[in-house]
């Protein structure tokens, strides 16, 4: 199993940072490889979306469900996808009003050999720059 945490302190609110996690729709003009993303049911405090990833003829979609406290922590969780196990948590610190600290925990596995093989180094490398995507993004919309 794989097992990936990463955190930043940023010069923004967590409820802006909060807010661009949550914002599945943009995640294609940011996170990379992403492609596409759609929102299947948004209730407020809980969201399914799938979002699709595609590298080098490699695609792969990967559908969650995530329970929303707002500003404060975002948990995802697998429903459908080339994976034996995905759950992953962001977490939104309020440092003062213009900062905060945001932490990413994510684990996972692939459902089979095949997928780790062809899908696994391309997940691995967004999975890692998650963070940084979210810290450009924010600098882009925020300044």
């Amino acid at each position: 199993m794989t097992h990936v945490q990463r955190s930043a302190l940023l010069p923004y609110s967590a409820a802006q940072i909060f807010k661009l996690v949550n914002d599945v729709d943009s995640y294609p003009e940011f996170v990379p490889w992403c492609v596409q993303c759609t929102v299947h049911s948004d209730s407020g405090n809980e969201k399914q979306a799938t979002m699709s990833f595609a590298k080098r003829g490699i695609n792969a979609s990967v559908t969650t469900c995530n329970e929303l406290e707002i500003d404060k922590k975002i948990t995802m969780r697998l429903l459908k996808g080339p994976f034996k196990h995905l759950v992953g948590t962001w977490v939104f610190y309020e440092l003062d009003k213009h900062s905060c600290k945001v932490e990413l925990d994510m684990q996972y596995s692939f459902s089979n050999r095949l997928y780790a093989l062809t899908f696994g180094p391309i997940f691995n490398q967004v999975a890692n720059k998650l963070v940084s995507a979210f810290t450009e993004r924010a600098q882009q919309l925020y300044g």
